[in-house]
């Protein structure tokens, strides 16, 4: 599980794979942290990179960054500034 961290790794893949190879095999994968979504207006983008990410991001689910290895991915955006990703090791 990662609650709010993966936007202030120096190095996401690298993070992501480590969360993986610990993880045992049937195990979930839990990722809950900030997404600028898709409809976002300029006052929301201006929120989400003064406010929200006072650090260097990623305003998206970093769906390029997930190791292969896992099954059953989903991602919900929960609230208009986050998103909630689970998947299944296989």
């Amino acid at each position: 599980m990662n609650y709010g961290a993966v936007n202030g790794y120096a190095n996401i893949r690298q993070a992501l794979a480590e969360m993986l190879r610990v993880t045992k095999k049937g195990g979930m994968i839990l990722l809950f942290d900030e997404n600028l979504y898709p409809q976002a207006t300029s006052i929301e983008r201006q929120y989400f990179k003064k406010v929200l990410a006072g650090h260097d991001t990623v305003d998206h689910c970093p769906l390029e960054f997930l190791p292969d290895g896992l099954r059953d991915l989903q991602i919900q955006q929960v609230y208009p500034f986050y998103f909630l990703l689970t998947a299944i090791k296989d």
